[in-house]
């Protein structure tokens, strides 16, 4: 829990990753969470994963970062639950 706090303290006061999914991206992945960020490419940060993750995601709609579910239709989760945010495009 304090490693989430310092990252969400980290992205208010940093203004080099305002608007960008880096530290977005790190959080996930101490979540050990399977990310396929294609956002670079005028898509979306992806996450694989079901409603499991849902109280996460509902945390993270507190902070601005709204992500999207998605139960089975994107290739970008090789066909597995995932949801999808837009945040730092």
């Amino acid at each position: 829990m304090l490693q989430q706090i310092s990252l969400f303290e980290q992205e208010k006061t940093d203004s080099s990753l305002k608007n960008s999914t880096d530290w977005l991206i790190n959080y996930l992945g101490l979540k050990g969470l399977k990310i396929n960020d294609k956002h670079y490419k005028g898509g979306s940060l992806w996450v694989v994963g079901g409603n499991e993750l849902k109280s996460m995601f509902t945390e993270l709609a507190n902070k601005d970062i709204h992500f999207r579910f998605a139960p089975f239709v994107s290739h970008s989760t090789n066909m597995q639950p995932g949801w999808y945010t837009k945040y730092g495009s």
